[in-house]
């Protein structure tokens, strides 16, 4: 038993997915409600499934190597969730006291700040907490602390709405459905405070959030029946209201659990990653001011590495001056990542070679079309330079 009254499996999380040091990646633990003793191997495959659904999804999928997964086994007494909604309600002894929230009937939610404590004191590195319920129904949801995500085991394809719960905690986007909440009928000339987070909504039809994304020529708003799955416009019906709001695409996991995230969300998933993980690890040969310059034998290759989470669409440029000269020289560039190998000469006085200063440089970017905000291109940006004095 510990502090917090949980009781805990043993080992008390296990690293599921680790692709890499907590401090470069996005850490993810999934947490149990509801699973007793004798269901502990159900909730460990359940975990398991989840994960593997995040591989397959997209642009989770290319970016699956700056995420970790963690998996945090607690026990219950008894399995289930707390249900005001039953005759009689159903109130099980669980460890993380989940529960359907009385005003709506499929909101399946927890304490969130017992919740992050559990995960803090099972010693997991964590960024982000879903919590898959033993729930008997359908049912998910997500709070306004935005760190946990909830979703019912039992729910039909529970991995898709847990993963529609992680684009609100990790992609902050919102949701773009229409039911579940009564309408809103928003003024004509009413608009969404620009600070607030949701990318993927907006009452503007002038210049929408997501405008560099916007297919030329679209009418706005948009009409579902002249639009295929491709274009990006302005579509009535989105966070839980008919009229007055628009999303970017006809599609998307944020609307439907059966689609793939649009444009837009997808481009904030990308976002989140690079918030998190940058491109590289490292650089080899390790070098950062204020060391002084790596000496080197003027005849002898000098190999520069940088330590790429993933290689694949990360376009590298590679480049070298004497810092006595104003211009670099630009000297290897590809797409996919590559190491850089170089000579670099010493300057001669009198036949004989002095000790020159070199600058080397290594830019990496994401080359993704998915993204085409600049801020967000700028994350997805790393420098390297180092100092070398040539003997």
């Amino acid at each position: 038993m510990s502090l917090t009254g949980v009781n805990w499996g043993s080992p008390k999380y296990t690293t599921m997915v680790n692709n890499g040091d907590p401090d470069n990646r996005l850490d993810i633990v999934i947490i149990g409600d509801g699973y007793t003793t004798a269901e502990q191997t159900m909730f460990n495959e359940d975990a398991r499934v989840l994960v593997d659904a995040f591989a397959q999804i997209e642009p989770i999928r290319t970016y699956i190597k700056h995420f970790n997964f963690h998996r945090i086994n607690v026990i219950s007494k008894e399995s289930g969730a707390i249900d005001p909604h039953t005759d009689p309600p159903q109130k099980p002894d669980t460890a993380l006291k989940t529960f359907f929230s009385p005003i709506a009937e499929r909101r399946l939610i927890g304490p969130d700040p017992l919740v992050m404590l559990v995960a803090t004191e099972s010693g997991a590195p964590w960024d982000k907490i879903l919590c898959i319920v033993n729930a008997p129904r359908r049912g998910g949801a997500t709070l306004a602390s935005m760190t946990v995500g909830y979703a019912s085991r039992n729910s039909n394809d529970y991995p898709r709405i847990m993963i529609h719960e992680a684009g609100h905690i990790i992609a902050r986007v919102m949701d773009e459905y229409t039911g579940e909440l009564p309408d809103i009928d928003f003024a004509k000339d009413w608009s969404l405070p620009s600070f607030l987070p949701w990318p993927n909504i907006d009452t503007n039809l002038e210049r929408p959030k997501w405008w560099r994304w916007l297919t030329p020529g679209v009418d706005m708003p948009t009409p579902d029946v002249q639009a295929n799955n491709d274009v990006v416009g302005a579509f009535q019906g989105a966070a839980y209201t008919n009229l007055g709001v628009y999303r970017p695409q006809r599609r998307c996991l944020m609307r439907r659990h059966n689609h793939d995230f649009c444009v837009v969300c997808s481009e904030r998933w990308i976002r989140a990653v690079y918030k998190r993980s940058r491109i590289a690890d490292g650089f080899l040969p390790e070098f950062r001011l204020p060391q002084p310059p790596i000496r080197w034998d003027a005849e002898r290759p000098l190999i520069f590495k940088a330590q790429v989470v993933r290689g694949k669409g990360i376009k590298t440029v590679w480049r070298t001056k004497k810092l006595e000269q104003i211009r670099w020289r630009r000297r290897q560039a590809t797409s996919d990542y590559q190491d850089f190998m170089v000579t670099l000469e010493a300057n001669r006085f009198g036949g004989q070679k002095i000790p020159t200063a070199w600058a080397i440089e290594c830019i990496l970017e994401d080359g993704s079309d998915r993204i085409r905000t600049p801020s967000i291109r700028s994350l997805s940006r790393q420098k390297q330079r180092w100092y070398v004095i040539t003997m």
